[in-house]
């Protein structure tokens, strides 16, 4: 080996010369230091796929390159194993933010939102459940503790003394109101009405209260019956007029023109900036829990052949209060339908419904003001009815009480029992049993035991001491790490792991009894139930979390695109990009579709609003539909998926560079090396006046960048006529300032392999990867595979990897059958 680094090598990676900021001559071969050994690993790959040494320098004889591969391959291979027979492929794992709050919830049967109470995980190789890069710290065991103690005293409350009725119903009325110059006609105050009509300019009164929102005028007092007050009124500067605040869930309430009108039996919702517009005053919810929310709404005015997409959202009714809380989507129809929604609602908080398809024509808030909206037939949604109910996600009352007390009875707040001691230890093994994940030993539950038996005796409470006990044993590293012994996993071990990888939560009931009886390292069971789990519809945990890491699909909202240069940009449409994408890999793993379809298929699961924004007018229907494609629709595969072109892409410009290694390392498995330090960053041009092709023409020309942009430029410009938005283009956009965007550059999408052999289009780029379907099949084995252990793939793990993806030739690759592969393979089933 060191002859020939000698030969070929040394002469441009010494001490002086360090060419890509490698110096061979003083990198260490230590066995012991996993980022040496990488770095090794690096430099065999690239020798193996004829990077280096660099054919413009001189090429290598095919016998001399076999040799070095041969003979380096191998020592690599033995080192890695000897490492892994040692410790392991992975390290102590623990549970992630997300499979923390799923565990949390199967075992204490509530379903309290505890992600935000949780710090971010760290990512390393794109995924959140890495062993080598997790770390617990203080700041993580004090958020622990805040999340175990806020679930079991929800917990115990219900079990306790469960809510009655079960599910609270909180009706909201929709009532007729009408305008005099934007004054409602119908006020509310403590019950006591005032009315006023477009034709009659006085009023029946009782004592009433006006509050304006808008400024800090009062119009206050006792209102006579006759003309005079109701001049007054209609005479004042504002028009907004709202009853106190103090009125509540399930009380009458007037709607301003800033929230939502009424007209023709419905209240009416428009795509409009005016603040506050399609809140809906009257839906405050009386204490922060879920709650499900039931309406119905139609289409108000759709465009033809087009449904109208909507959003439900929460805020506070409040100047300056956004309403930043995302419930859900919905796609409004001509015919009136219901909607239903489970939401977790803070206290005060009101919902709203409104429009905010940004391809309709939006109005101001004086067009609402003034009516002008049902005369110009302006698109929105009409509400016909709403009813919010408090609900209790999870476990019903009784059902709750067995899983946490047993048989036990409950009177006066407390758990009866003749032996509390022997009920406080059988409660604590059947705990810690389905914490833990595995059957508990007498030696193993002691120290929780004997923590909760000593609140036994100093509160003479059993429900205070099972309590404490329970919050012992979730504090354990039992229940927050993996428990997997060095060497084969054992049937406990293989049932959490699998449950995990597919359920992102606890092995159920059946996976714990095929354990017990041994039977689960058995291919025949163990692919039975793989094929049960994916059958269940928990296993979306595994579609979403694992696409979400993946493609990088959590970082689609980490930019905004421009408003100026892509106005057509909302919420609604990047929604609906993530349900492509999570609704593509649940085909094919449904189907057993080939994993070539990643770079490109027939087909596309798109819902009307995607479709449109892809051009395609061949959609009928509401809802994600699987779209069969054209070639002239320039769609097809995961490549040319909105999600992933946004996610490559800044609110402003695309770059080939930046798309070009997420394809690679991604979609084709290549690792490429971050730049050297003294290589400038490239600025997009936005004004158009120069194109990322020219940049880039002076940026590769350096010895120094040429080697990596030969791999990476090919398939960074194959992307190129996408936008940021995932939208098609022959040219890129520019800002102008008389208008919001001009036509740019043209695109050029043609370039070059690394071999020389050319390409004009996506289409062309994704012909020539398709050759290649077992490179395709490698790195997405070598994806899941690292999402399902906790751990990369190792150079001791690629011989296996070789024989599974030969294996899975005889499948056309098809994804669920490497799933199937995945788990059955000495990777999956070893520490």
């Amino acid at each position: 080996m060191v002859e020939f680094l000698d030969l070929n090598c040394y002469e441009c990676h010494n001490d002086v010369d360090q060419e890509g900021e490698l110096d061979l001559e003083s990198l260490v071969f230590d066995p012991t230091n996993s980022s040496s050994m990488k770095q090794w690993s690096l430099i065999h790959d690239r020798v193996r796929d004829g990077e280096m040494p660099p054919k413009e320098e001189f090429e290598l004889e095919p016998q001399e390159r076999d040799d070095f591969l041969s003979i380096f391959g191998q020592t690599l291979h033995d080192i890695s194993m000897e490492r892994r027979n040692a410790y392991g492929r992975v390290k102590s794992r623990r549970l992630n933010r997300i499979e923390y709050e799923n565990t949390i919830h199967e075992l204490l049967g509530v379903n309290l939102p505890l992600l935000e109470l949780l710090p971010e995980d760290p990512v390393s190789a794109g995924f959140s459940n890495i062993a080598d890069s997790q770390q617990v710290s203080y700041h993580l065991l004090q958020k622990y503790l805040e999340a175990i103690d806020l679930t079991l005293d929800e917990a115990f409350l219900r079990a306790m003394s469960p809510p009655s009725p079960a599910v609270e119903s909180l009706s909201i009325e929709l009532r007729p109101i009408e305008i005099v110059n934007a004054v409602p006609s119908i006020f509310f105050y403590e019950g006591k009405k005032i009315f006023l009509t477009k034709d009659q300019k006085t009023y029946r009164y009782t004592d009433g209260e006006f509050v304006d929102t808008g400024s800090t005028l009062d119009y206050k007092g006792t209102l006579a019956r006759n003309a005079e007050i109701a001049e007054t009124l209609l005479s004042t500067p504002f028009k907004r007029v709202l009853h106190p605040s103090e009125l509540g869930v399930g009380a009458e309430r007037i709607l301003n023109e800033r929230q939502a009108v009424y007209h023709d039996g419905h209240l009416v919702s428009f795509p409009t900036t005016q603040g506050f517009h399609g809140r809906m005053a009257g839906t405050e919810v009386p204490e922060t829990g879920w709650y499900r929310i039931r309406f119905e709404a139609k289409a108000h005015n759709p465009p033809e052949g087009r449904n109208v997409w909507g959003r439900m959202h929460t805020g506070i009714l409040r100047a300056k209060a956004p309403a930043v809380y995302w419930v859900g989507k919905f796609e409004a129809t001509p015919k009136l339908k219901e909607y239903v929604f489970d939401a977790w609602i803070r206290k005060d908080h009101i919902l709203g419904i409104q429009p905010i398809d940004k391809t309709l024509d939006w109005v101001s808030g004086e067009d609402i003001q003034d009516f002008s909206v049902f005369e110009d037939g302006t698109t929105g949604i009409a509400v016909k009815s709403l009813e919010i109910e408090r609900i209790y996600p999870g476990l019903e009352a009784s059902k709750l009480k067995n899983q946490l007390f047993g048989k036990l009875a409950i009177q006066d707040g407390e758990l009866l029992s003749r032996q509390p001691e022997r009920d406080l230890k059988r409660l604590l093994t059947t705990f810690s049993t389905k914490a833990f994940r595995r059957p508990v030993s007498a030696s193993e539950l002691k120290p929780y035991f004997a923590f909760a038996k000593e609140e036994l005796n100093v509160s003479n409470s059993l429900l205070n001491a099972v309590k404490a006990g329970y919050r012992a044993i979730l504090c354990s590293h039992r229940f927050i790490y993996f428990n997997e012994n060095l060497g084969e996993l054992d049937d406990y071990e293989i049932a959490s792991r699998l449950s995990y990888f597919l359920w992102s939560s606890l092995p159920d009931e059946e996976l714990l009894e095929s354990a017990k009886k041994n039977e689960l390292s058995r291919p025949g069971v163990l692919k039975a139930q793989v094929e049960r789990m994916l059958e269940d519809p928990r296993s979306e945990a595994f579609v979403q979390n694992f696409a979400d890491s993946w493609l990088e699909l959590r970082d689609i909202n980490f930019t905004t695109p421009d408003a100026k240069l892509y106005p057509e940009f909302d919420n609604i449409l990047m929604y609906s990009m993530l349900d492509e994408t999570h609704a593509f890999l649940g085909q094919m793993i449904e189907g057993n579709l080939s994993v070539t379809n990643v770079i490109d298929s027939d087909f596309a699961m798109l819902n009307e609003r995607l479709a449109k924004h892809y051009g395609i007018d061949r959609f009928d229907g509401v809802g994600v539909q699987k779209i069969a494609l054209k070639k002239s629709d320039r769609r097809g595969g995961i490549l040319s998926q909105a999600s992933v072109l946004k996610v490559t892409a800044n609110g402003t410009t695309t770059s080939p560079i930046v798309r070009g290694i997420w394809l690679l390392e991604r979609i084709l498995g290549q690792h490429i090396p971050p730049p050297p330090d003294q290589v400038p960053a490239i600025e997009p041009d936005i004004r158009g006046a120069v194109s990322i092709r020219d940049q880039l023409d002076k940026h590769r020309s350096t010895k120094l960048c040429m080697s990596c942009h030969k791999k990476i430029d090919p398939p960074g410009f194959a992307l190129e006529n996408y936008d940021v938005i995932g939208g098609w283009r022959q040219n890129y956009r520019a800002i102008e300032a008389e208008k919001k965007w001009k036509d740019g550059q043209p695109v050029d999408a043609s370039y070059h392999m690394a071999d020389g052999e050319t390409f004009s289009n996506i289409d062309g780029f994704k012909q020539i990867a398709l050759r290649n379907p077992e490179q395709i099949t490698r790195n997405i084995l070598n994806q899941v595979l690292t999402y399902a252990t906790g751990a990369t793939i190792s150079f001791a793990d690629r011989s296996e990897i070789d024989q599974v993806v030969e294996a899975l030739a005889d499948d056309d690759y098809g994804f669920r059958s490497l799933i199937h592969a995945a788990v059955q393979s000495d990777i999956f089933l070893s520490k």
